[in-house]
Protein backbone atom coordinates (compact mmCIF):
# COMPACT_ATOMS: atom_id res chain seq x y z
CA UNK A 1 0.00 0.00 0.00
CA UNK A 2 1.37 3.42 -0.97
CA UNK A 3 0.35 6.68 0.62
CA UNK A 4 0.23 9.70 -1.68
CA UNK A 5 -0.24 13.18 -0.25
CA UNK A 6 -1.47 15.67 -2.84
CA UNK A 7 -1.42 19.40 -2.18
CA UNK A 8 -1.15 22.75 -3.94
CA UNK A 9 1.73 23.83 -1.69
CA UNK A 10 4.50 21.81 -0.01
CA UNK A 11 3.70 23.38 3.38
CA UNK A 12 2.52 20.21 5.12
CA UNK A 13 4.52 17.56 3.27
CA UNK A 14 6.80 16.74 6.22
CA UNK A 15 3.94 16.63 8.73
CA UNK A 16 1.98 14.30 6.42
CA UNK A 17 5.03 12.04 6.04
CA UNK A 18 5.47 11.83 9.83
CA UNK A 19 1.77 11.06 10.32
CA UNK A 20 1.86 8.27 7.72
CA UNK A 21 4.99 6.74 9.23
CA UNK A 22 3.50 7.01 12.73
CA UNK A 23 0.45 5.04 11.63
CA UNK A 24 2.52 2.32 9.94
CA UNK A 25 2.78 -0.09 12.91
CA UNK A 26 -1.02 -0.07 13.22
CA UNK A 27 -1.56 -1.40 9.72
CA UNK A 28 0.54 -4.51 10.07
CA UNK A 29 -1.12 -7.52 8.60
CA UNK A 30 -0.95 -10.19 9.85
CA UNK A 31 -0.81 -9.09 13.46
CA UNK A 32 2.58 -10.07 14.97
CA UNK A 33 0.92 -10.75 18.32
CA UNK A 34 -1.50 -13.27 16.84
CA UNK A 35 1.27 -14.86 14.75
CA UNK A 36 3.50 -15.19 17.82
CA UNK A 37 0.78 -16.74 19.92
CA UNK A 38 -0.03 -19.17 17.11
CA UNK A 39 3.66 -20.13 17.01
CA UNK A 40 3.73 -20.66 20.78
CA UNK A 41 0.61 -22.83 20.65
CA UNK A 42 1.93 -25.03 17.83
CA UNK A 43 5.29 -25.29 19.54
CA UNK A 44 3.58 -26.25 22.80
CA UNK A 45 1.71 -29.07 21.03
CA UNK A 46 4.97 -30.25 19.45
CA UNK A 47 7.03 -30.14 22.64
CA UNK A 48 4.35 -31.93 24.67
CA UNK A 49 4.23 -34.60 21.93
CA UNK A 50 0.57 -33.96 21.08
CA UNK A 51 1.24 -34.65 17.41
CA UNK A 52 -2.32 -35.76 16.69
CA UNK A 53 -3.44 -32.15 17.36
CA UNK A 54 -1.06 -30.83 14.69
CA UNK A 55 -2.11 -30.85 11.05
CA UNK A 56 0.50 -30.94 8.30
CA UNK A 57 -0.21 -27.27 7.69
CA UNK A 58 0.52 -26.44 11.34
CA UNK A 59 3.73 -28.47 11.28
CA UNK A 60 4.91 -26.63 8.16
CA UNK A 61 3.98 -23.29 9.68
CA UNK A 62 5.80 -24.25 12.91
CA UNK A 63 8.95 -24.97 10.93
CA UNK A 64 8.76 -21.56 9.20
CA UNK A 65 7.99 -19.81 12.48
CA UNK A 66 11.03 -21.37 14.21
CA UNK A 67 13.22 -19.86 11.51
CA UNK A 68 11.42 -16.54 11.73
CA UNK A 69 11.27 -16.13 15.52
CA UNK A 70 14.93 -16.59 16.47
CA UNK A 71 15.21 -13.57 18.79
CA UNK A 72 16.39 -14.57 22.29
CA UNK A 73 13.75 -12.27 23.83
CA UNK A 74 11.05 -14.44 22.26
CA UNK A 75 12.67 -17.60 23.52
CA UNK A 76 12.64 -16.20 27.08
CA UNK A 77 8.84 -15.81 26.84
CA UNK A 78 8.04 -19.37 25.78
CA UNK A 79 8.77 -21.32 28.98
CA UNK A 80 6.83 -18.96 31.31
CA UNK A 81 3.90 -18.96 28.87
CA UNK A 82 3.97 -22.74 28.55
CA UNK A 83 3.78 -23.13 32.35
CA UNK A 84 0.98 -20.56 32.72
CA UNK A 85 3.18 -17.95 34.40
CA UNK A 86 2.36 -15.23 31.83
CA UNK A 87 -0.85 -14.63 29.92
CA UNK A 88 -1.53 -14.72 26.21
CA UNK A 89 -2.06 -10.95 26.29
CA UNK A 90 1.48 -10.43 27.58
CA UNK A 91 2.89 -12.69 24.86
CA UNK A 92 0.94 -10.88 22.13
CA UNK A 93 2.03 -7.49 23.44
CA UNK A 94 5.71 -8.52 23.49
CA UNK A 95 5.55 -9.93 19.94
CA UNK A 96 4.04 -6.64 18.74
CA UNK A 97 6.76 -4.66 20.49
CA UNK A 98 9.50 -6.81 18.98
CA UNK A 99 8.10 -6.69 15.44
CA UNK A 100 10.08 -4.47 13.09
CA UNK A 101 8.44 -1.18 12.22
CA UNK A 102 6.85 -1.34 8.83
CA UNK A 103 7.72 1.51 6.50
CA UNK A 104 4.86 2.86 4.44
CA UNK A 105 5.87 3.90 0.92
CA UNK A 106 5.10 7.61 0.96
CA UNK A 107 5.34 10.20 -1.74
CA UNK A 108 4.11 13.71 -2.24
CA UNK A 109 2.60 15.29 -5.30
CA UNK A 110 2.50 19.02 -5.81
CA UNK A 111 -0.37 20.02 -8.10
CA UNK A 112 -0.09 23.14 -10.19
CA UNK A 113 -3.12 25.31 -10.80
CA UNK A 114 -6.71 24.43 -10.10
CA UNK A 115 -6.15 25.55 -6.53
CA UNK A 116 -9.86 26.13 -6.12
CA UNK A 117 -10.39 22.36 -6.17
CA UNK A 118 -8.27 21.97 -3.04
CA UNK A 119 -8.74 25.23 -1.13
CA UNK A 120 -11.73 26.59 0.74
CA UNK A 121 -10.88 30.16 -0.30
CA UNK A 122 -13.20 30.92 -3.19
CA UNK A 123 -12.02 34.54 -3.66
CA UNK A 124 -9.43 33.38 -6.17
CA UNK A 125 -12.09 32.03 -8.51
CA UNK A 126 -13.16 34.12 -11.46
CA UNK A 127 -16.04 36.47 -10.91
CA UNK A 128 -19.45 34.83 -10.91
CA UNK A 129 -20.90 37.76 -12.87
CA UNK A 130 -19.62 36.24 -16.11
CA UNK A 131 -21.71 33.10 -15.50
CA UNK A 132 -25.36 33.14 -16.58
CA UNK A 133 -27.69 33.78 -13.67
CA UNK A 134 -30.81 31.63 -13.19
CA UNK A 135 -33.71 34.00 -12.55
CA UNK A 136 -36.54 31.53 -12.08
CA UNK A 137 -37.05 27.80 -11.75
CA UNK A 138 -38.60 27.47 -15.20
CA UNK A 139 -35.73 29.23 -16.99
CA UNK A 140 -33.01 26.91 -18.24
CA UNK A 141 -29.34 27.85 -18.41
CA UNK A 142 -28.71 24.97 -20.82
CA UNK A 143 -29.06 25.03 -24.58
CA UNK A 144 -32.01 23.39 -26.29
CA UNK A 145 -30.39 19.93 -26.38
CA UNK A 146 -30.38 19.78 -22.56
CA UNK A 147 -33.99 20.02 -21.46
CA UNK A 148 -34.90 18.66 -18.02
CA UNK A 149 -36.68 15.32 -18.22
CA UNK A 150 -36.93 14.35 -14.57
CA UNK A 151 -39.92 15.96 -12.90
CA UNK A 152 -41.47 17.44 -16.05
CA UNK A 153 -44.72 15.61 -15.42
CA UNK A 154 -44.99 17.17 -11.97
CA UNK A 155 -44.10 20.58 -13.34
CA UNK A 156 -46.81 20.37 -16.05
CA UNK A 157 -49.42 19.25 -13.52
CA UNK A 158 -48.60 22.24 -11.28
CA UNK A 159 -48.87 24.67 -14.21
CA UNK A 160 -52.41 23.43 -15.03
Amino acid sequence: MDFVYIATRPTHFQAARELAQGMAPRVLNPDPGVEGLRYFHSRYLWETKRYKDLSMEKIESLDKARKRFTDARIEVLFQPWMHGQITCDVVMKRFRELAPTRAVPFRTELVDGQAALFEANLASRKSRKTEPQVKSVGESTFRTGFRPVFGTETQKAEEN
